[in-house]
């Protein structure tokens, strides 16, 4: 394909969690704009399943896109794609006389297949983002995917990230995204097409004007969610960089204009000063300190603690056959893979999912971390800024913040928070919404784009 005719197609990838609205976007993009080529990798995995009388529901079709992920490699999918596309003699055609000007290839959810498309010159992804309660309304019900919640959320889960470099990662794919689209308006099938329109064109546009040489130009909350992206990255954090910016926004006496803006303070996940990171920290085998902690309270449970049936696990690694652990290992990282082990152990007496259960997780964990996030950072800063006036800060942060960050937030007077992660914490959301803080999901280029699109 590359050596064929890559120079001057453009290719466009659609990446979104279940429900999000990926597959609308990507065929509304070739109805509506002249000259596209649509492509869909799920099309690609059924009928090879169908081939291999595989069945055709979601968990299905996730098990047998694994099987040929990891008896070939993760971008299987994207070369099948590329081989149907070099042997169709009436697409090279239409490429070689310039009446395809692009392909538009929908439901990636391996990072491998974003890795291989980012070889070609003129690739974008763009990631489609909805709320858990949307996508859940969208595909929950009689006569839609999924007939209970639980369905939904067992399928959500898996296709989010699994512990396999081969198996399901749209939140490794959501990251990698160059573009972020919002899509939790609820409009009627008539006018849907019309309302994605309105989303797309203006990102086709400075695509397309971009490959033409013409010069265009960022949002404010595009140049300042690039602040935070570029601020994250000197986070040594062995889980998430993050960062955090915190800016005045003024509107511009210009109405043609976007409004100006004044970054005041901006933050990254760090140890306070003084502290060694865990990435250099030898007390604790340099880990982690949660995973350390996680570590040290599961070699401690010997029986279960519900019904003290004694524990005995032992298990082979998903990437490896050959290696097997005790279940001490149960937080160490794959000498193979490097990924986190993970055993969701259910216990043989009484079905307790005994580490899942009794072990500290989520917010509780979240807790015990070491590092001061982007967000605590940022806010320290402010103090240095005397003449700055309540009430007009806004908060621009890579990820959904904590409770505990959401609490500093609404004490520091900030009335604004725009984020690009698209996994939220409800608690979070209900401690800034309580305080009148206006939360809002960032949309437009992100950072991995930035210079490409607007140098």
């Amino acid at each position: 394909m590359e050596k064929k005719f890559s120079a001057h197609l453009i290719v466009l990838g659609f990446t979104g969690s279940i429900g999000s609205g990926c597959s609308s976007f990507a065929n509304c993009l070739t109805d509506k704009f002249p000259g596209y080529f649509y492509c869909s990798l799920s099309k690609i995995l059924r009928e090879k399943a169908k081939a291999n009388d595989m069945g055709g529901s979601i968990e299905e079709l996730q098990s047998y896109g694994n099987k040929i992920r990891k008896e070939n490699k993760e971008s299987v999918l994207v070369e099948m794609l590329i081989k149907e596309l070099e042997a169709n003699e009436d697409f090279i055609k239409d490429v070689e006389n310039n009446d395809i000007k692009g392909i538009v290839v929908d439901s990636i959810r391996n990072d491998g297949e974003v890795k291989t498309l980012r070889q070609l010159p003129n690739f974008y992804l763009f990631s489609i983002h909805a709320d858990k309660s949307v996508r859940c309304e969208r595909t929950v019900g009689e006569k839609k995917r999924f007939r209970t919640k639980e369905d939904f959320d067992k399928a959500d889960r898996r296709d989010e990230a699994e512990n396999i470099s081969y198996g399901q990662q749209v939140k490794k794919c959501n990251y990698l995204a160059d573009i972020i689209l919002n899509n939790n308006d609820n409009v009627s099938s008539r006018n849907l097409n019309e309302s994605i329109f309105d989303k797309l064109r203006k990102y086709i546009f400075a695509i397309e004007e971009k490959i033409r040489g013409y010069k265009i130009h960022p949002t404010t909350n595009e140049a300042l969610m690039t602040i935070a992206y570029a601020t994250s990255q000197s986070s040594v954090c062995l889980k998430r960089k993050v960062g955090a910016v915190i800016a005045t926004i003024e509107e511009s006496p210009n109405p043609q204009r976007d409004p100006l803006y004044s970054v005041i303070s901006s933050g990254f996940n760090h140890v306070p000063i003084g502290s060694i990171p865990c990435l250099n920290n030898v007390e604790y085998g340099e880990k982690c300190y949660r995973d350390h902690l996680q570590e040290q309270q599961a070699s401690t449970i010997k029986y279960c603690p519900k019904c003290g049936r004694e524990i005995k696990v032992k298990f082979k690694h998903v990437c490896d056959d050959r290696i097997e652990n005790e279940f001490t290992e149960y937080f160490r990282n794959c000498p193979k893979c490097k990924k986190e082990i993970d055993i969701p152990y259910v216990c043989e007496g009484c079905n307790s999912k005994v580490f899942s259960e009794y072990l500290l997780s989520g917010g509780k964990l979240m807790d015990m971390c070491r590092s001061l996030h982007a967000e605590e950072n940022a806010l320290m800063g402010i103090s240095k800024n005397s003449d700055i006036v309540n009430g007009k800060l806004t908060l621009f942060t890579t990820t959904y913040p904590c409770n505990l960050c959401a609490n500093k937030i609404v004490s520091a007077g900030i009335k604004k928070v725009v984020y690009s992660d698209p996994y939220t914490m409800e608690d979070a959301r209900s401690i800034l919404e309580g305080a009148s803080v206006s939360v809002e999901k960032f949309e437009g280029i992100k950072s991995i784009a930035f210079f490409k699109i607007f140098d």
